[in-house]
């Protein structure tokens, strides 16, 4: 068992939560898609009008060394129209060396429960189908995969499909 913390990140973490961040979409193969920059972590999550919410696992430090970061989860509040409020897990990545010691155990948990004190009534994330431990691990959360259950599919409009659903509006223009 690692030994580790959880908490709250703070907008110093910034730099080592985007290591990660890049380290994720690296092993999910979509590191040459990815165009966020440093910068807009911090703005989004530490900035006046918060677009996210992380909380970190950190490893307790040994003699002199400096805490590491070695996991974070991050996550969003959304709203559900039959069950009301609700936490969407965007980001969940524990770092190769921590696996399997209980530290994404420890991060669902943290935010789970503060899903809960929230006053949510579920918490939502997708998977790539091709992620089998991660699927394994969801479903040892006790997960229910959506898809074939409820038959539902996630779509997706990105940036120029925005723009072109905006431009092709002929109510709203003025």
């Amino acid at each position: 068992m690692a030994d580790y913390i959880i908490r709250d990140a703070r907008v110093e973490d910034c730099s080592e939560i985007f290591l990660m961040i890049k380290e994720l979409q690296e092993h999910l193969k979509g590191l040459d898609r990815m165009t966020l920059e440093e910068e807009a972590v911090k703005n989004d999550g530490f900035g006046e009008d918060k677009f996210f919410q992380c909380i970190v696992a950190e490893e307790k430090p040994s003699g002199e060394a400096e805490p590491a970061l070695v996991g974070y989860l991050l996550y969003f509040w959304a709203y559900s129209t039959p069950t009301g409020r609700m936490m969407t897990v965007e980001d969940f990545y524990v770092r190769q060396t921590y696996r399997s010691q209980g530290t994404g155990s420890a991060l669902w948990a943290h935010a789970t429960k503060v899903a809960l004190e929230k006053g949510c009534r579920k918490v939502e994330w997708i998977v790539h189908d091709w992620n089998v431990k991660a699927i394994k691990f969801y479903k040892k959360l006790g997960g229910v995969e959506m898809s074939k259950g409820e038959g539902w599919l996630v779509y997706r409009l990105d940036v120029n499909a925005m723009r072109s659903v905006v431009a092709t509006d002929t109510v709203n223009k003025q």
